[in-house]
Order: structure tokens, then C-alpha cells, then sequence
């Protein structure tokens, strides 16, 4: 009930990204995948609460996993509890990530 109370409240000031406005349905599925050191530092860290923390993923946005589904590559840095900055690249379609 309260999700319902929220979201029309905010509704009015929220505008659909080109994902959203491209699905047809209003919604999408993003898929990420992490990477991290063999022993676990970007884990520990997080599990730490470490603020100063960065992590790498590529993240798809669609329904399966076809060629043309945008796929971009993430390095995802925090410095404090407050400021993140995500820097990303697409992906380039066409290109394979392991053989």
C-alpha cells in the first residue's frame, strides 16, 4: 500500500528512460554481472563499509540475451557515503567477451 502511496506522489516528477519508453510494457530487465579480485577485495570491502570502494560490471538491459540488447561496460567509484560516479562505455555489438 505504501509502495502505491510513493510512487504516485512521485510519479508527476519522474520521467521514463529510453529503456522504458523502448519496451513497449514500461518495464525492462537489467542483468550485471560483477567482477572481482580472486580474493574477494571488492566483497570484503563492501562487507567492511568501506566508503572509498570501486567495482567493475557489464550490465545488459532487455529481456534476453540477443544480439542488438545494449550491454555496457561499468567502473562504478565511491568516494564516501554520499557522491558515486559511474564511468561506462557500450559494449561493441558484435564483439565476443571470451571464446
Amino acid at each position: 500500500m505504501q509502495y502505491r502511496i510513493v510512487r504516485s506522489a512521485l510519479l508527476p516528477y519522474m520521467e521514463s528512460d529510453m529503456y522504458t519508453r523502448n519496451s513497449g510494457s514500461g518495464r525492462y530487465v537489467v542483468r550485471s554481472l560483477y567482477f572481482d579480485t580472486s580474493a574477494y577485495q571488492a566483497y570484503h570491502e563492501k562487507a567492511a563499509g568501506n566508503l572509498s570502494r570501486t567495482k567493475l560490471r557489464i550490465r545488459s538491459y532487455g529481456d534476453t540475451a540477443a544480439p542488438g540488447v545494449p550491454l555496457r561496460v561499468e567502473l562504478k567509484t565511491r568516494w564516501g557515503s554520499a557522491s558515486a560516479v559511474a564511468s561506462h562505455i557500450p559494449w561493441p555489438e558484435g564483439e565476443v567477451f571470451f571464446s
